[in-house]
């Protein structure tokens, strides 16, 4: 073992200790993010928490929620100009026990004095489970689109495909 001695010591000692770190980190087998959920139990479920203060950052939602379980990720989502809280936030949990405990617990709750709602997001694609709509207009049977679809005068069609 090397000793610190001067200044020029303490360098050498500090960088062997990085390298033997980066060579032992490099032999340690990776997990992909995927294998590491699976790993914790499957999927992360996520809680949608509304009506927050315009004020409110993670770090006051994190001290909230953490008392139901571990937080994978808290997020305040925030207006780009202001930077301003745009009231509502996501709370990532690793189990869906965690997660309906703490949309339990949680709602109702006061975070910088307002009162916040909070639900269980349902899987599904896109925010708070929705699925892919229908767009603008139209019926599902037919292939005109916009507002209402196109018009049949007489065998001439107006508006929508054709």
């Amino acid at each position: 073992m090397r000793s610190c001695r001067n200044i020029k010591g303490c360098v050498g000692l500090l960088a062997s200790v990085v390298v033997t770190a980066w060579k032992l980190n490099a032999n340690m087998p990776r997990m992909t993010t995927r294998q590491a959920r699976e790993a914790a139990g499957g999927k992360p479920v996520i809680v949608n928490v509304f009506k927050l203060h315009y004020q409110a950052k993670e770090v006051d939602v994190r001290a909230l929620f953490e008392r139901y379980g571990e937080c994978l990720q808290v997020k305040v989502e925030r207006d780009r100009a202001t930077g301003r809280s745009k009231r509502y936030g996501f709370v990532k949990f690793g189990t869906m026990a965690e997660a309906e405990a703490a949309a339990r617990g949680c709602n109702g709750q006061s975070i910088l004095g307002k009162y916040i709602e909070c639900s269980v997001e349902k899987g599904g694609s896109g925010p708070a489970g929705r699925g892919r709509g229908r767009g603008r207009g139209g019926s599902s049977g037919s292939r005109a689109g916009g507002y209402g679809g196109g018009r049949n005068y007489g065998g001439q069609s107006y508006g929508g495909y054709q």
